[in-house]
This record gives structure tokens, C-alpha cells and sequence, in this order.
């Protein structure tokens, strides 16, 4: 339980902190693609597309998938927009269980291919709240989730888990 505290906790911590805004523009590492943020979509290489409120974005090192934070209510998921056939396709990325009240993204690191995220979920089960923490990779060409850990928390735990937010750290691990 702490180990995987503790990871999300460096993630966290060691990256760039920046702030998103409206017409922001975050260029692939690569220099091939240009994304820009406009509100409700996000416009790749001219090519749009449609998007929750962004909490914040990143590239993967390779330059081939757009990382993406979004706000949902009671919280925020992962989404994932990488380019098959030649057209820009957005996936969503949910944690592993099958069923949830909330939830949101603790952490993120953004690698060469691959994502690794960190969620914090609530479920309401028989007047019974439960609190977990997991994290997992996530093959940003598959969506094919690995390393995945689930661990039960405590309310108060839970509740120490900082959200991202526009002013949060991406690690880069590339």
C-alpha cells in the first residue's frame, strides 16, 4: 500500500508544472504535430477533436498519441488521442473496476509509447462507501492495460489524494 502511495506521490512531484489555457498550443516532441486547445475540442494538425473540459495534455515521447486529462463530474479521466489509419482517434481510459461513483486521475507519466496513470475511486455499495487507489500502464497504440494494482483505502487516505488539476505536474519518462 505504501509502495503504491508512494509512486504516485513521485509522479506527482518530479514533473514540469504549467498551466493549460484556452488556444494553449503543446507541440509533439518530434515537431510533427501541433495541438491546440479550444474549449470543447481539440484541434490536431487541423484535424478536431471533441474533448470534456481538458484539466491539462502532453504528448507521448514518440509523438504519435496526445495525453489528455479531463474533468468529469466528481472528478477526471484519462483519455488518450492517437493517430490510427492516419485520422486522429480519442480513447478513454478507465480504471479497472467494474463499477464506480467517482473517480478521478492522482497521477500520470508519460513515456517514449506507453502511459502510466494513477486513479483514486469511490464506489457506493449496500449504504457503504469504499475507497480505493490503483494505477496501471497503458500501451498508447492498444490501449492494452499492464501492471495493474488495486489496493482498498480508507476515507481519510482517499481524501489525501491531491487530484490533477491545470496547475499539476505531467512527469515525462521519456
Amino acid at each position: 500500500m505504501k509502495a503504491i502511495l508512494r509512486m504516485l506521490v513521485v509522479i506527482c512531484l518530479c514533473a514540469k508544472t504549467y498551466t493549460l489555457s484556452y488556444g494553449d498550443a503543446v507541440p509533439s516532441p518530434d515537431g510533427r504535430h501541433n495541438a491546440i486547445y479550444l474549449g470543447s475540442q481539440v484541434r490536431i494538425d487541423d484535424y478536431p477533436v471533441k474533448v470534456l473540459t481538458v484539466i491539462t495534455m502532453a504528448w507521448t515521447g514518440d509523438g504519435n498519441t496526445l495525453v489528455i486529462v479531463e474533468h468529469l463530474a466528481g472528478g477526471s479521466q484519462l483519455s488518450l488521442i492517437h493517430l490510427v489509419d492516419g485520422q486522429w482517434k480519442r480513447f478513454e481510459i478507465e480504471p479497472p473496476l467494474d463499477r464506480y461513483d467517482d473517480i478521478s486521475v492522482v497521477a500520470l507519466g508519460v513515456c517514449k509509447d506507453s502511459v502510466r496513470v494513477g486513479y483514486k475511486l469511490r464506489q457506493h455499495k449496500d449504504q457503504d462507501f469504499r475507497f480505493y487507489v490503483c494505477s496501471f500502464d497503458v500501451d498508447s497504440a492498444t490501449q492494452t492495460r499492464s501492471n495493474e494494482v488495486t489496493r482498498k483505502l480508507n476515507a481519510a487516505s482517499y481524501e489525501k489524494l491531491p487530484q490533477l488539476t491545470k496547475q499539476t505536474s505531467i512527469r515525462k519518462l521519456y
